[in-house]
């Protein structure tokens, strides 16, 4: 079936990865024109991939000025593209309290600083359109401005890439579960994120580190926070990891274990296409140590949908939240075996009780693990076959073409 819409021939990217040439991949099924000869019948976008709302400037500034006349007139329409990572576009905290007790200004919120690149050179805001994970977040934040009067009228389209990648590269993939670990828990990422190493010592501490399969990045103290100068909320490495237990005591000794690698494939586990069937078919319980945002929405990404494609049951170690919404996007958990609560509590809560779950499973033998599972079946086959239609890419599609 031909494509309604064209994309303008520009390469418009404000960084070099593998995330980003994969998230323009999925789109190569749409013909790309020259902006010189457009076809009136079909609607037209000019696409640009961004990491971040941070780092757009310089990519816009490769924009012919002829483009910008075109989409003045409303013959080419922008498509952002910004579905590897969930950025806070609206800042919606600083309305609800900050360190100067005052009014934010909604022309330095993120999203006003993008759409200024375009407005400022005639460019309707109602013409653009924003891909992004999970449009629940911005849905929320865009309601709570437009109740205080603010004005947002780009258009918003999600897009989980992730599981649209996971779907595709596992579409094959059969069960056949062994159960030699009661768990994997993975956190071997680039990024050294506290909640990861946090569930790593907790595990540690409770001598659990060889009962699963685990992986760990180095030890780093690290700042996180929000980054915004409306609130000081900087959380070190040390002063997080303080609030586990006897953590103090056993600093030394739980750096000196790290990294852990238990499949010498360090490198592998961040591919999303890289096969790690051997991961999931030896294990019962899958820990997703999620991106988590250090601003207020939720994330899910690959680290979550993995588990669900090649059918285990899992906890969540991310964002507040994630188990709801996935429950809202028509999946289903695993409350009839486990407290689920840990997803509205704070993270430290929330790695002990994700803890308490992987100690009272170690305890049960192989076959009342998979006495377990078989009851979850019904659930995880509801789960995998949901992933597998997710068919995405093909609404996003259709709502691009209806603009």
């Amino acid at each position: 079936m031909e494509s309604k819409i064209n994309f303008i021939d520009l390469n418009l990217v404000d960084s070099l990865s593998e995330l980003i040439d994969a998230s323009q991949y999925v789109w190569s099924d749409i013909p790309r024109v020259n902006y010189k000869k457009l076809d009136p019948n079909k609607i037209t976008y000019l696409p640009i991939f961004i990491r971040t709302p941070f780092t757009i400037d310089p990519v816009l500034e490769k924009i012919p000025n002829d483009v910008y006349l075109l989409m003045q007139q409303s013959k080419i329409k922008p498509l952002i593209s910004m579905v590897t990572e969930q950025w806070d576009l609206f800042n919606t905290y600083a309305w609800q309290e900050n360190k100067f007790n005052i009014t934010p200004d909604f022309k330095d919120i993120p999203y006003s600083r993008v759409i200024r690149n375009f407005t400022q050179r005639g460019v309707a805001e109602e013409n653009i359109t924003w891909l992004v994970p999970h449009v629940f977040n911005e849905a929320v934040q865009i309601k709570s401005l437009q109740q205080k009067g603010y004005s947002v009228k780009c258009n918003f389209i999600g897009f989980d890439f992730f599981m649209h990648q996971i779907a595709e590269h596992t579409k094959n993939h059969m069960i056949n579960k062994k159960f030699d670990k009661s768990f994997a828990c993975l956190c071997q990422s680039k990024r050294v994120a506290h909640h990861r190493l946090g569930m790593i010592y907790e595990l540690q501490r409770r001598n659990l580190l060889d009962k699963g399969m685990i992986s760990c990045t180095n030890y780093e103290n690290v700042v996180e926070s929000k980054k915004s100068n409306w609130i000081d909320d900087d959380v070190n490495t040390d002063t997080y990891m303080d609030q586990f237990q006897d953590f103090k005591k056993n600093k030394n000794k739980f750096i000196s274990l790290l990294p852990i690698n238990f499949d010498n494939k360090i490198n592998s586990h961040f591919d999303k296409t890289f096969d790690e069937t051997h991961i999931f078919d030896h294990s019962f319980l899958w820990v997703s140590n999620e991106t988590k945002k250090e601003h207020s929405g939720i994330f899910i990404t690959e680290k979550t949908y993995k588990a669900i494609a090649y059918g285990n049951p899992f906890v969540i170690n991310g964002d507040n939240g994630s188990l709801a919404y996935l429950k809202i996007m028509g999946f289903k958990t695993f409350d009839k075996w486990w407290d689920e609560s840990y997803d509205n509590d704070n993270s430290h809560t929330k790695i002990k009780k994700i803890a308490d779950i992987i100690e009272e499973l170690h305890k049960k033998d192989v076959n009342e693990l998979k006495m377990m599972y078989n009851e979850m079946m019904p659930i995880l086959k509801h789960n995998k076959n949901l992933l597998q239609n997710f068919h995405g890419l093909g609404r996003v599609k259709k709502e691009l073409e209806n603009e």
